[in-house]
């Protein structure tokens, strides 16, 4: 029983790792013009649990942008994401997330931008935080869609300040029936511009 127990968890772990190459594959073609580097914080809940306040995480990340037009551009990113939900003082649901957003950047004038787009996101592992911890990574669909969108302002040609709200779509739970259960992350960030070759910034 435990042989099959390690076997399952190894061919999860696989299948995280296949997926996270899927999706980094568009990601980096997109870097290749502008590279941007981001952290901030998330302010995060859970649909359907009830009794539930926002969980405080933290999120880092590279991105990039490519541009589609002399107002739009693609912007693609990478994010280690810490969200979940606070049920309780004592009791605390905390997933661990590899999210990939793919948005459409519209340049609003005067330095600010509107973000809209889809994400999907990979998870990593999650906890139930108590008295002690438990694993319950089973519990949670591999694959997490949401969709994105915010505003973001650059205080220079390479720092930005950025505002989002990412919304589950799918259910991120693999084992109710009768629930629903989605991911609500509202995030603040900021991030640093390498190598900047966007009309954006003009």
């Amino acid at each position: 029983m435990i042989q099959i127990k390690e076997l399952k968890k190894g061919l999860v772990l696989h299948l995280r790792l296949l997926l996270l190459l899927i999706l980094f594959h568009p990601a980096a073609k997109i870097f290749g013009q502008s590279i941007l580097l981001k952290a901030g914080m998330n302010a995060s809940s859970v649909a359907g649990v009830p009794e539930k306040t926002a969980l405080i995480g933290y999120h880092v990340g590279i991105g990039g942008i490519k541009d589609v037009s002399g107002k739009l551009a693609l912007k693609s990113e990478l994010i280690f994401s810490q969200q979940g939900t606070k049920i309780t003082d004592d009791e605390r649901l905390i997933y661990y997330y590899l999210n990939m957003p793919i948005l459409l950047n519209a340049h609003l004038g005067n330095n600010f931008f509107f973000n809209v787009g889809p994400q999907v996101g990979l998870a990593l592992k999650a906890l139930e935080k108590r008295e002690s911890d438990r694993d319950i990574t089973a519990n949670l669909n591999v694959v997490d869609v949401s969709a994105c969108m915010g505003v973001n302002y650059l205080i220079s040609e390479r720092l930005l300040v950025e505002g989002r709200v990412n919304v589950g779509i799918t259910d991120l739970s693999r084992i109710s029936v009768t629930e629903r259960y989605r991911n609500t992350v509202l995030q603040g960030s900021v991030g640093y511009y390498f190598n900047r070759k966007s009309q954006q910034s003009e």
